[in-house]
């Protein structure tokens, strides 16, 4: 069987999981990257191939994407191979994820008071209430992107989204403040079944329809506001780390309800908190005044890990310095 006949199986096989056409055109995309790899048929691909293969990922891609795409090759590898585990011995050594570097640092996240100066900066209602619901609402970019008026309740002057999260096919409610659904309001009545349409336009004067506001289109805005409002280029996701950072270090906000607010799972907390030094010396402060009661032993030990854990922050911060130098 050649391998776009193999493809074809393997794609109508995938639709039982993958619901929708563009995660499906991405597994289609890299699945074909690995087989068309090298000239072989694939009743001929050795261990080494995939090696190769996994070591041109490492030239074209960051370690997140490369890690993603390898989830994509070993999943159609168990699939195409009924004798994959003595084929490829090494398949689950070959495949382990590599350490993903932290893209932001404690310094690049917003505060609340830096969204109002791009929200102030920001002639139109249109995008002052984009920024004030993509930060509030803990969105990412293609969520706040493809917002429909359907997925909103007003409550008053504050208003709920409804939002299943594809990445992790869970739902959730968000909150939306006030001051975001001021800005919503003004906009209500915008003709277009989403929150955040794109201008109408015509190709060879035949209208194609709404379409929803795109990622491309938000990055090339922000690139363009955000020199004069931070004298810098920031990414549109820096919103999203930075009201998580917010919400995950509030002593009086449970972990689980800003989960709820960012859409996550339970353990990206690591993934999407950023504290400080002297947020983290203020936790571990804690420690010590709610163990009044422990030994002086514990206490050495406990001061140890404290001591260990920051300098473990420092190094990665260095890292981050030389990163950014680059």
């Amino acid at each position: 069987m050649n391998k776009s006949k193999i493809m074809k199986e393997y794609l109508e096989y995938k639709k039982l999981t993958i619901k929708t056409e563009k995660a499906l055109k991405i597994v289609e995309r890299y699945t074909n990257q690995f087989i068309n790899s090298t000239k072989k048929p694939l009743s001929k691909f050795t261990e080494a191939d995939i090696v190769n293969f996994f070591n041109s990922l490492d030239t074209k891609f960051a370690a997140s994407s490369s890690n993603d795409i390898k989830v994509m090759v070993k999943v159609f590898i168990k699939w195409h191979y009924p004798d994959w585990s003595s084929r490829f011995r090494n398949l689950d050594k070959l495949c382990k994820k590599k350490k993903v570097e932290p893209k932001y640092s404690p310094d690049d996240m917003l505060k609340k008071e830096d969204i109002e100066k791009l929200v102030q900066a920001e002639l139109e209602p249109r995008w002052k209430c984009f920024w004030l619901i993509f930060f509030y609402g803990g969105f990412r970019p293609s969520e706040v992107c493809r917002l429909k008026w359907e997925d909103i309740t007003f409550d008053g002057e504050e208003a709920y989204v409804t939002l299943y999260a594809t990445k992790n096919k869970k739902k959730f409610e968000k909150y939306i403040p006030s001051n975001a659904v001021f800005y919503l309001k003004k906009i209500q009545n915008n003709g277009s079944e989403y929150v955040f349409p794109t201008k109408r336009t015509k190709k060879k004067g035949v209208s194609v329809g709404d379409k929803s506001q795109t990622r491309s289109g938000v990055y090339q805005h922000l690139r363009d506001i955000a020199p004069r409002v931070f004298g810098k280029h920031i990414n549109p996701y820096i919103l999203r780390h930075s009201i998580a950072t917010i919400l995950y270090n509030k002593e009086d906000i449970k972990n689980d309800d800003a989960a709820q607010q960012m859409g996550h799972s339970t353990d990206m907390k690591g993934v999407y908190s950023h504290p400080t030094k002297k947020q983290i010396r203020e936790k571990m402060k804690k420690l010590f005044i709610k163990a009044e009661e422990l030994p002086p032993e514990k206490k050495v030990e406990i001061r140890k890990e404290l001591d260990n854990a920051l300098n473990i922050i420092k190094l990665m911060r260095e890292d981050i310095e030389i990163l950014k130098k680059k």
